[in-house]
């Protein structure tokens, strides 16, 4: 198992990610409801390099809110 943390960054580069918000009018740059977000990453390491090609992305808030996706490729 390999175990990567990203770090966020306005521009996405290797071991980051971005952040954006569609339809972001309540708050800018906070995450309301009925607003969408969409995540990119750029992992350091390759998936491919996991023998198992199993990908589990676990996204966490500081106000305790965890919302994980499991998946392969």
């Amino acid at each position: 198992m390999l175990i990567e943390r990203l770090s966020y960054n306005n521009i996405l580069q290797e071991g980051q990610w971005v952040l954006s918000i569609q339809n972001d009018i309540i708050d800018p740059n906070i995450l309301n409801p009925k607003e969408d977000a969409m995540v990119e990453a750029m992992l350091s390491n390759p998936i491919t390099s996991t023998p198992s090609k199993s990908i589990i992305i676990t996204i966490s808030t500081d106000n305790g809110v965890v919302a994980t996706l499991a998946g392969t490729t």
